[in-house]
């Protein structure tokens, strides 16, 4: 079975617990001149208590490609790898991503999957299914295009502060449309208030994903963000 590999906006820090063949490589936020890896050296709570008293807003960077190869080189038992990350028009981690797999003798597949935080987890649960009743590279490509095309989303922002700050206001747009799952950044009431308009309003429907915005993605959505996003698989 391919092993699915995911950087740390996709909130989803257990996955390696959940299924062994999954990897998790972070991203860096910075607080002056220390830096964190998301979800490693700093927790999302921790985050948010410090991102309230400090002057300024953090800094976020990308994995190096190094960081790729070395959970590439972790999952050296598996033949195949693909590696889902945020997307390209939001950081650079794609192109770290795509080059430690220039290296690794065609092992290993990146797939921008165009989204970011709990939509890059739900999407990769739906490959973990298909992984496990067997699947083929071109079911996987034709599948991931449909998710981008037909995933919804609805958010808010408590603020436009942080995406201004942060440079991210134009990018926002980009968002829309294409994550899936339930998340908040520092506002668990908020959250459990969407997750019960779900069930009341769609019964049958399965929340898959209930999750903390991390500390990177965090960095730019601001305290108080919550999303509700979804896809038909």
């Amino acid at each position: 079975m391919p092993a699915p590999r995911l950087d740390s906006t996709a909130d989803f820090p257990d996955a390696p617990q959940r299924f062994p063949n999954w990897r998790v490589v972070p991203l860096y936020v910075r607080f002056g001149d220390t830096s964190y890896r998301d979800y490693v050296d700093i927790s999302a709570t921790e985050f948010y208590e410090r991102l309230r008293t400090a002057g300024e807003l953090p800094t976020t960077s990308q994995p190096t490609p190094q960081d790729f190869q070395a959970a590439y080189d972790e999952l050296a038992r598996y033949d195949r790898i693909l590696a889902l990350t945020v997307s390209a028009k939001l950081s650079g981690t794609y192109e770290s991503a795509l080059r430690a797999a220039e290296d690794s003798g065609g092992r290993a597949r990146v797939i921008d999957t165009a989204t970011a935080s709990a939509a890059i987890a739900m999407l990769a649960l739906a490959v973990q299914r298909r992984l496990e009743r067997g699947t083929t590279d071109e079911e996987i490509d034709d599948f991931v295009a449909r998710f981008k095309r037909e995933a919804g989303l609805i958010f808010t922002l408590d603020t436009l502060e942080f995406l201004a700050r942060g440079g991210r206001i134009g990018r926002a747009a980009g968002w829309a449309g294409q994550l899936v799952g339930v998340v908040h950044a520092d506002a668990p009431e908020r959250m459990a208030t969407v997750e019960q308009l779900v069930r009341d309003v769609r019964p049958n429907a399965e929340i898959e994903v209930a999750t903390t915005l991390g500390p990177v993605v965090g960095t730019h959505a601001g305290p108080g963000t919550v999303g509700l996003f979804w896809f038909q698989d």
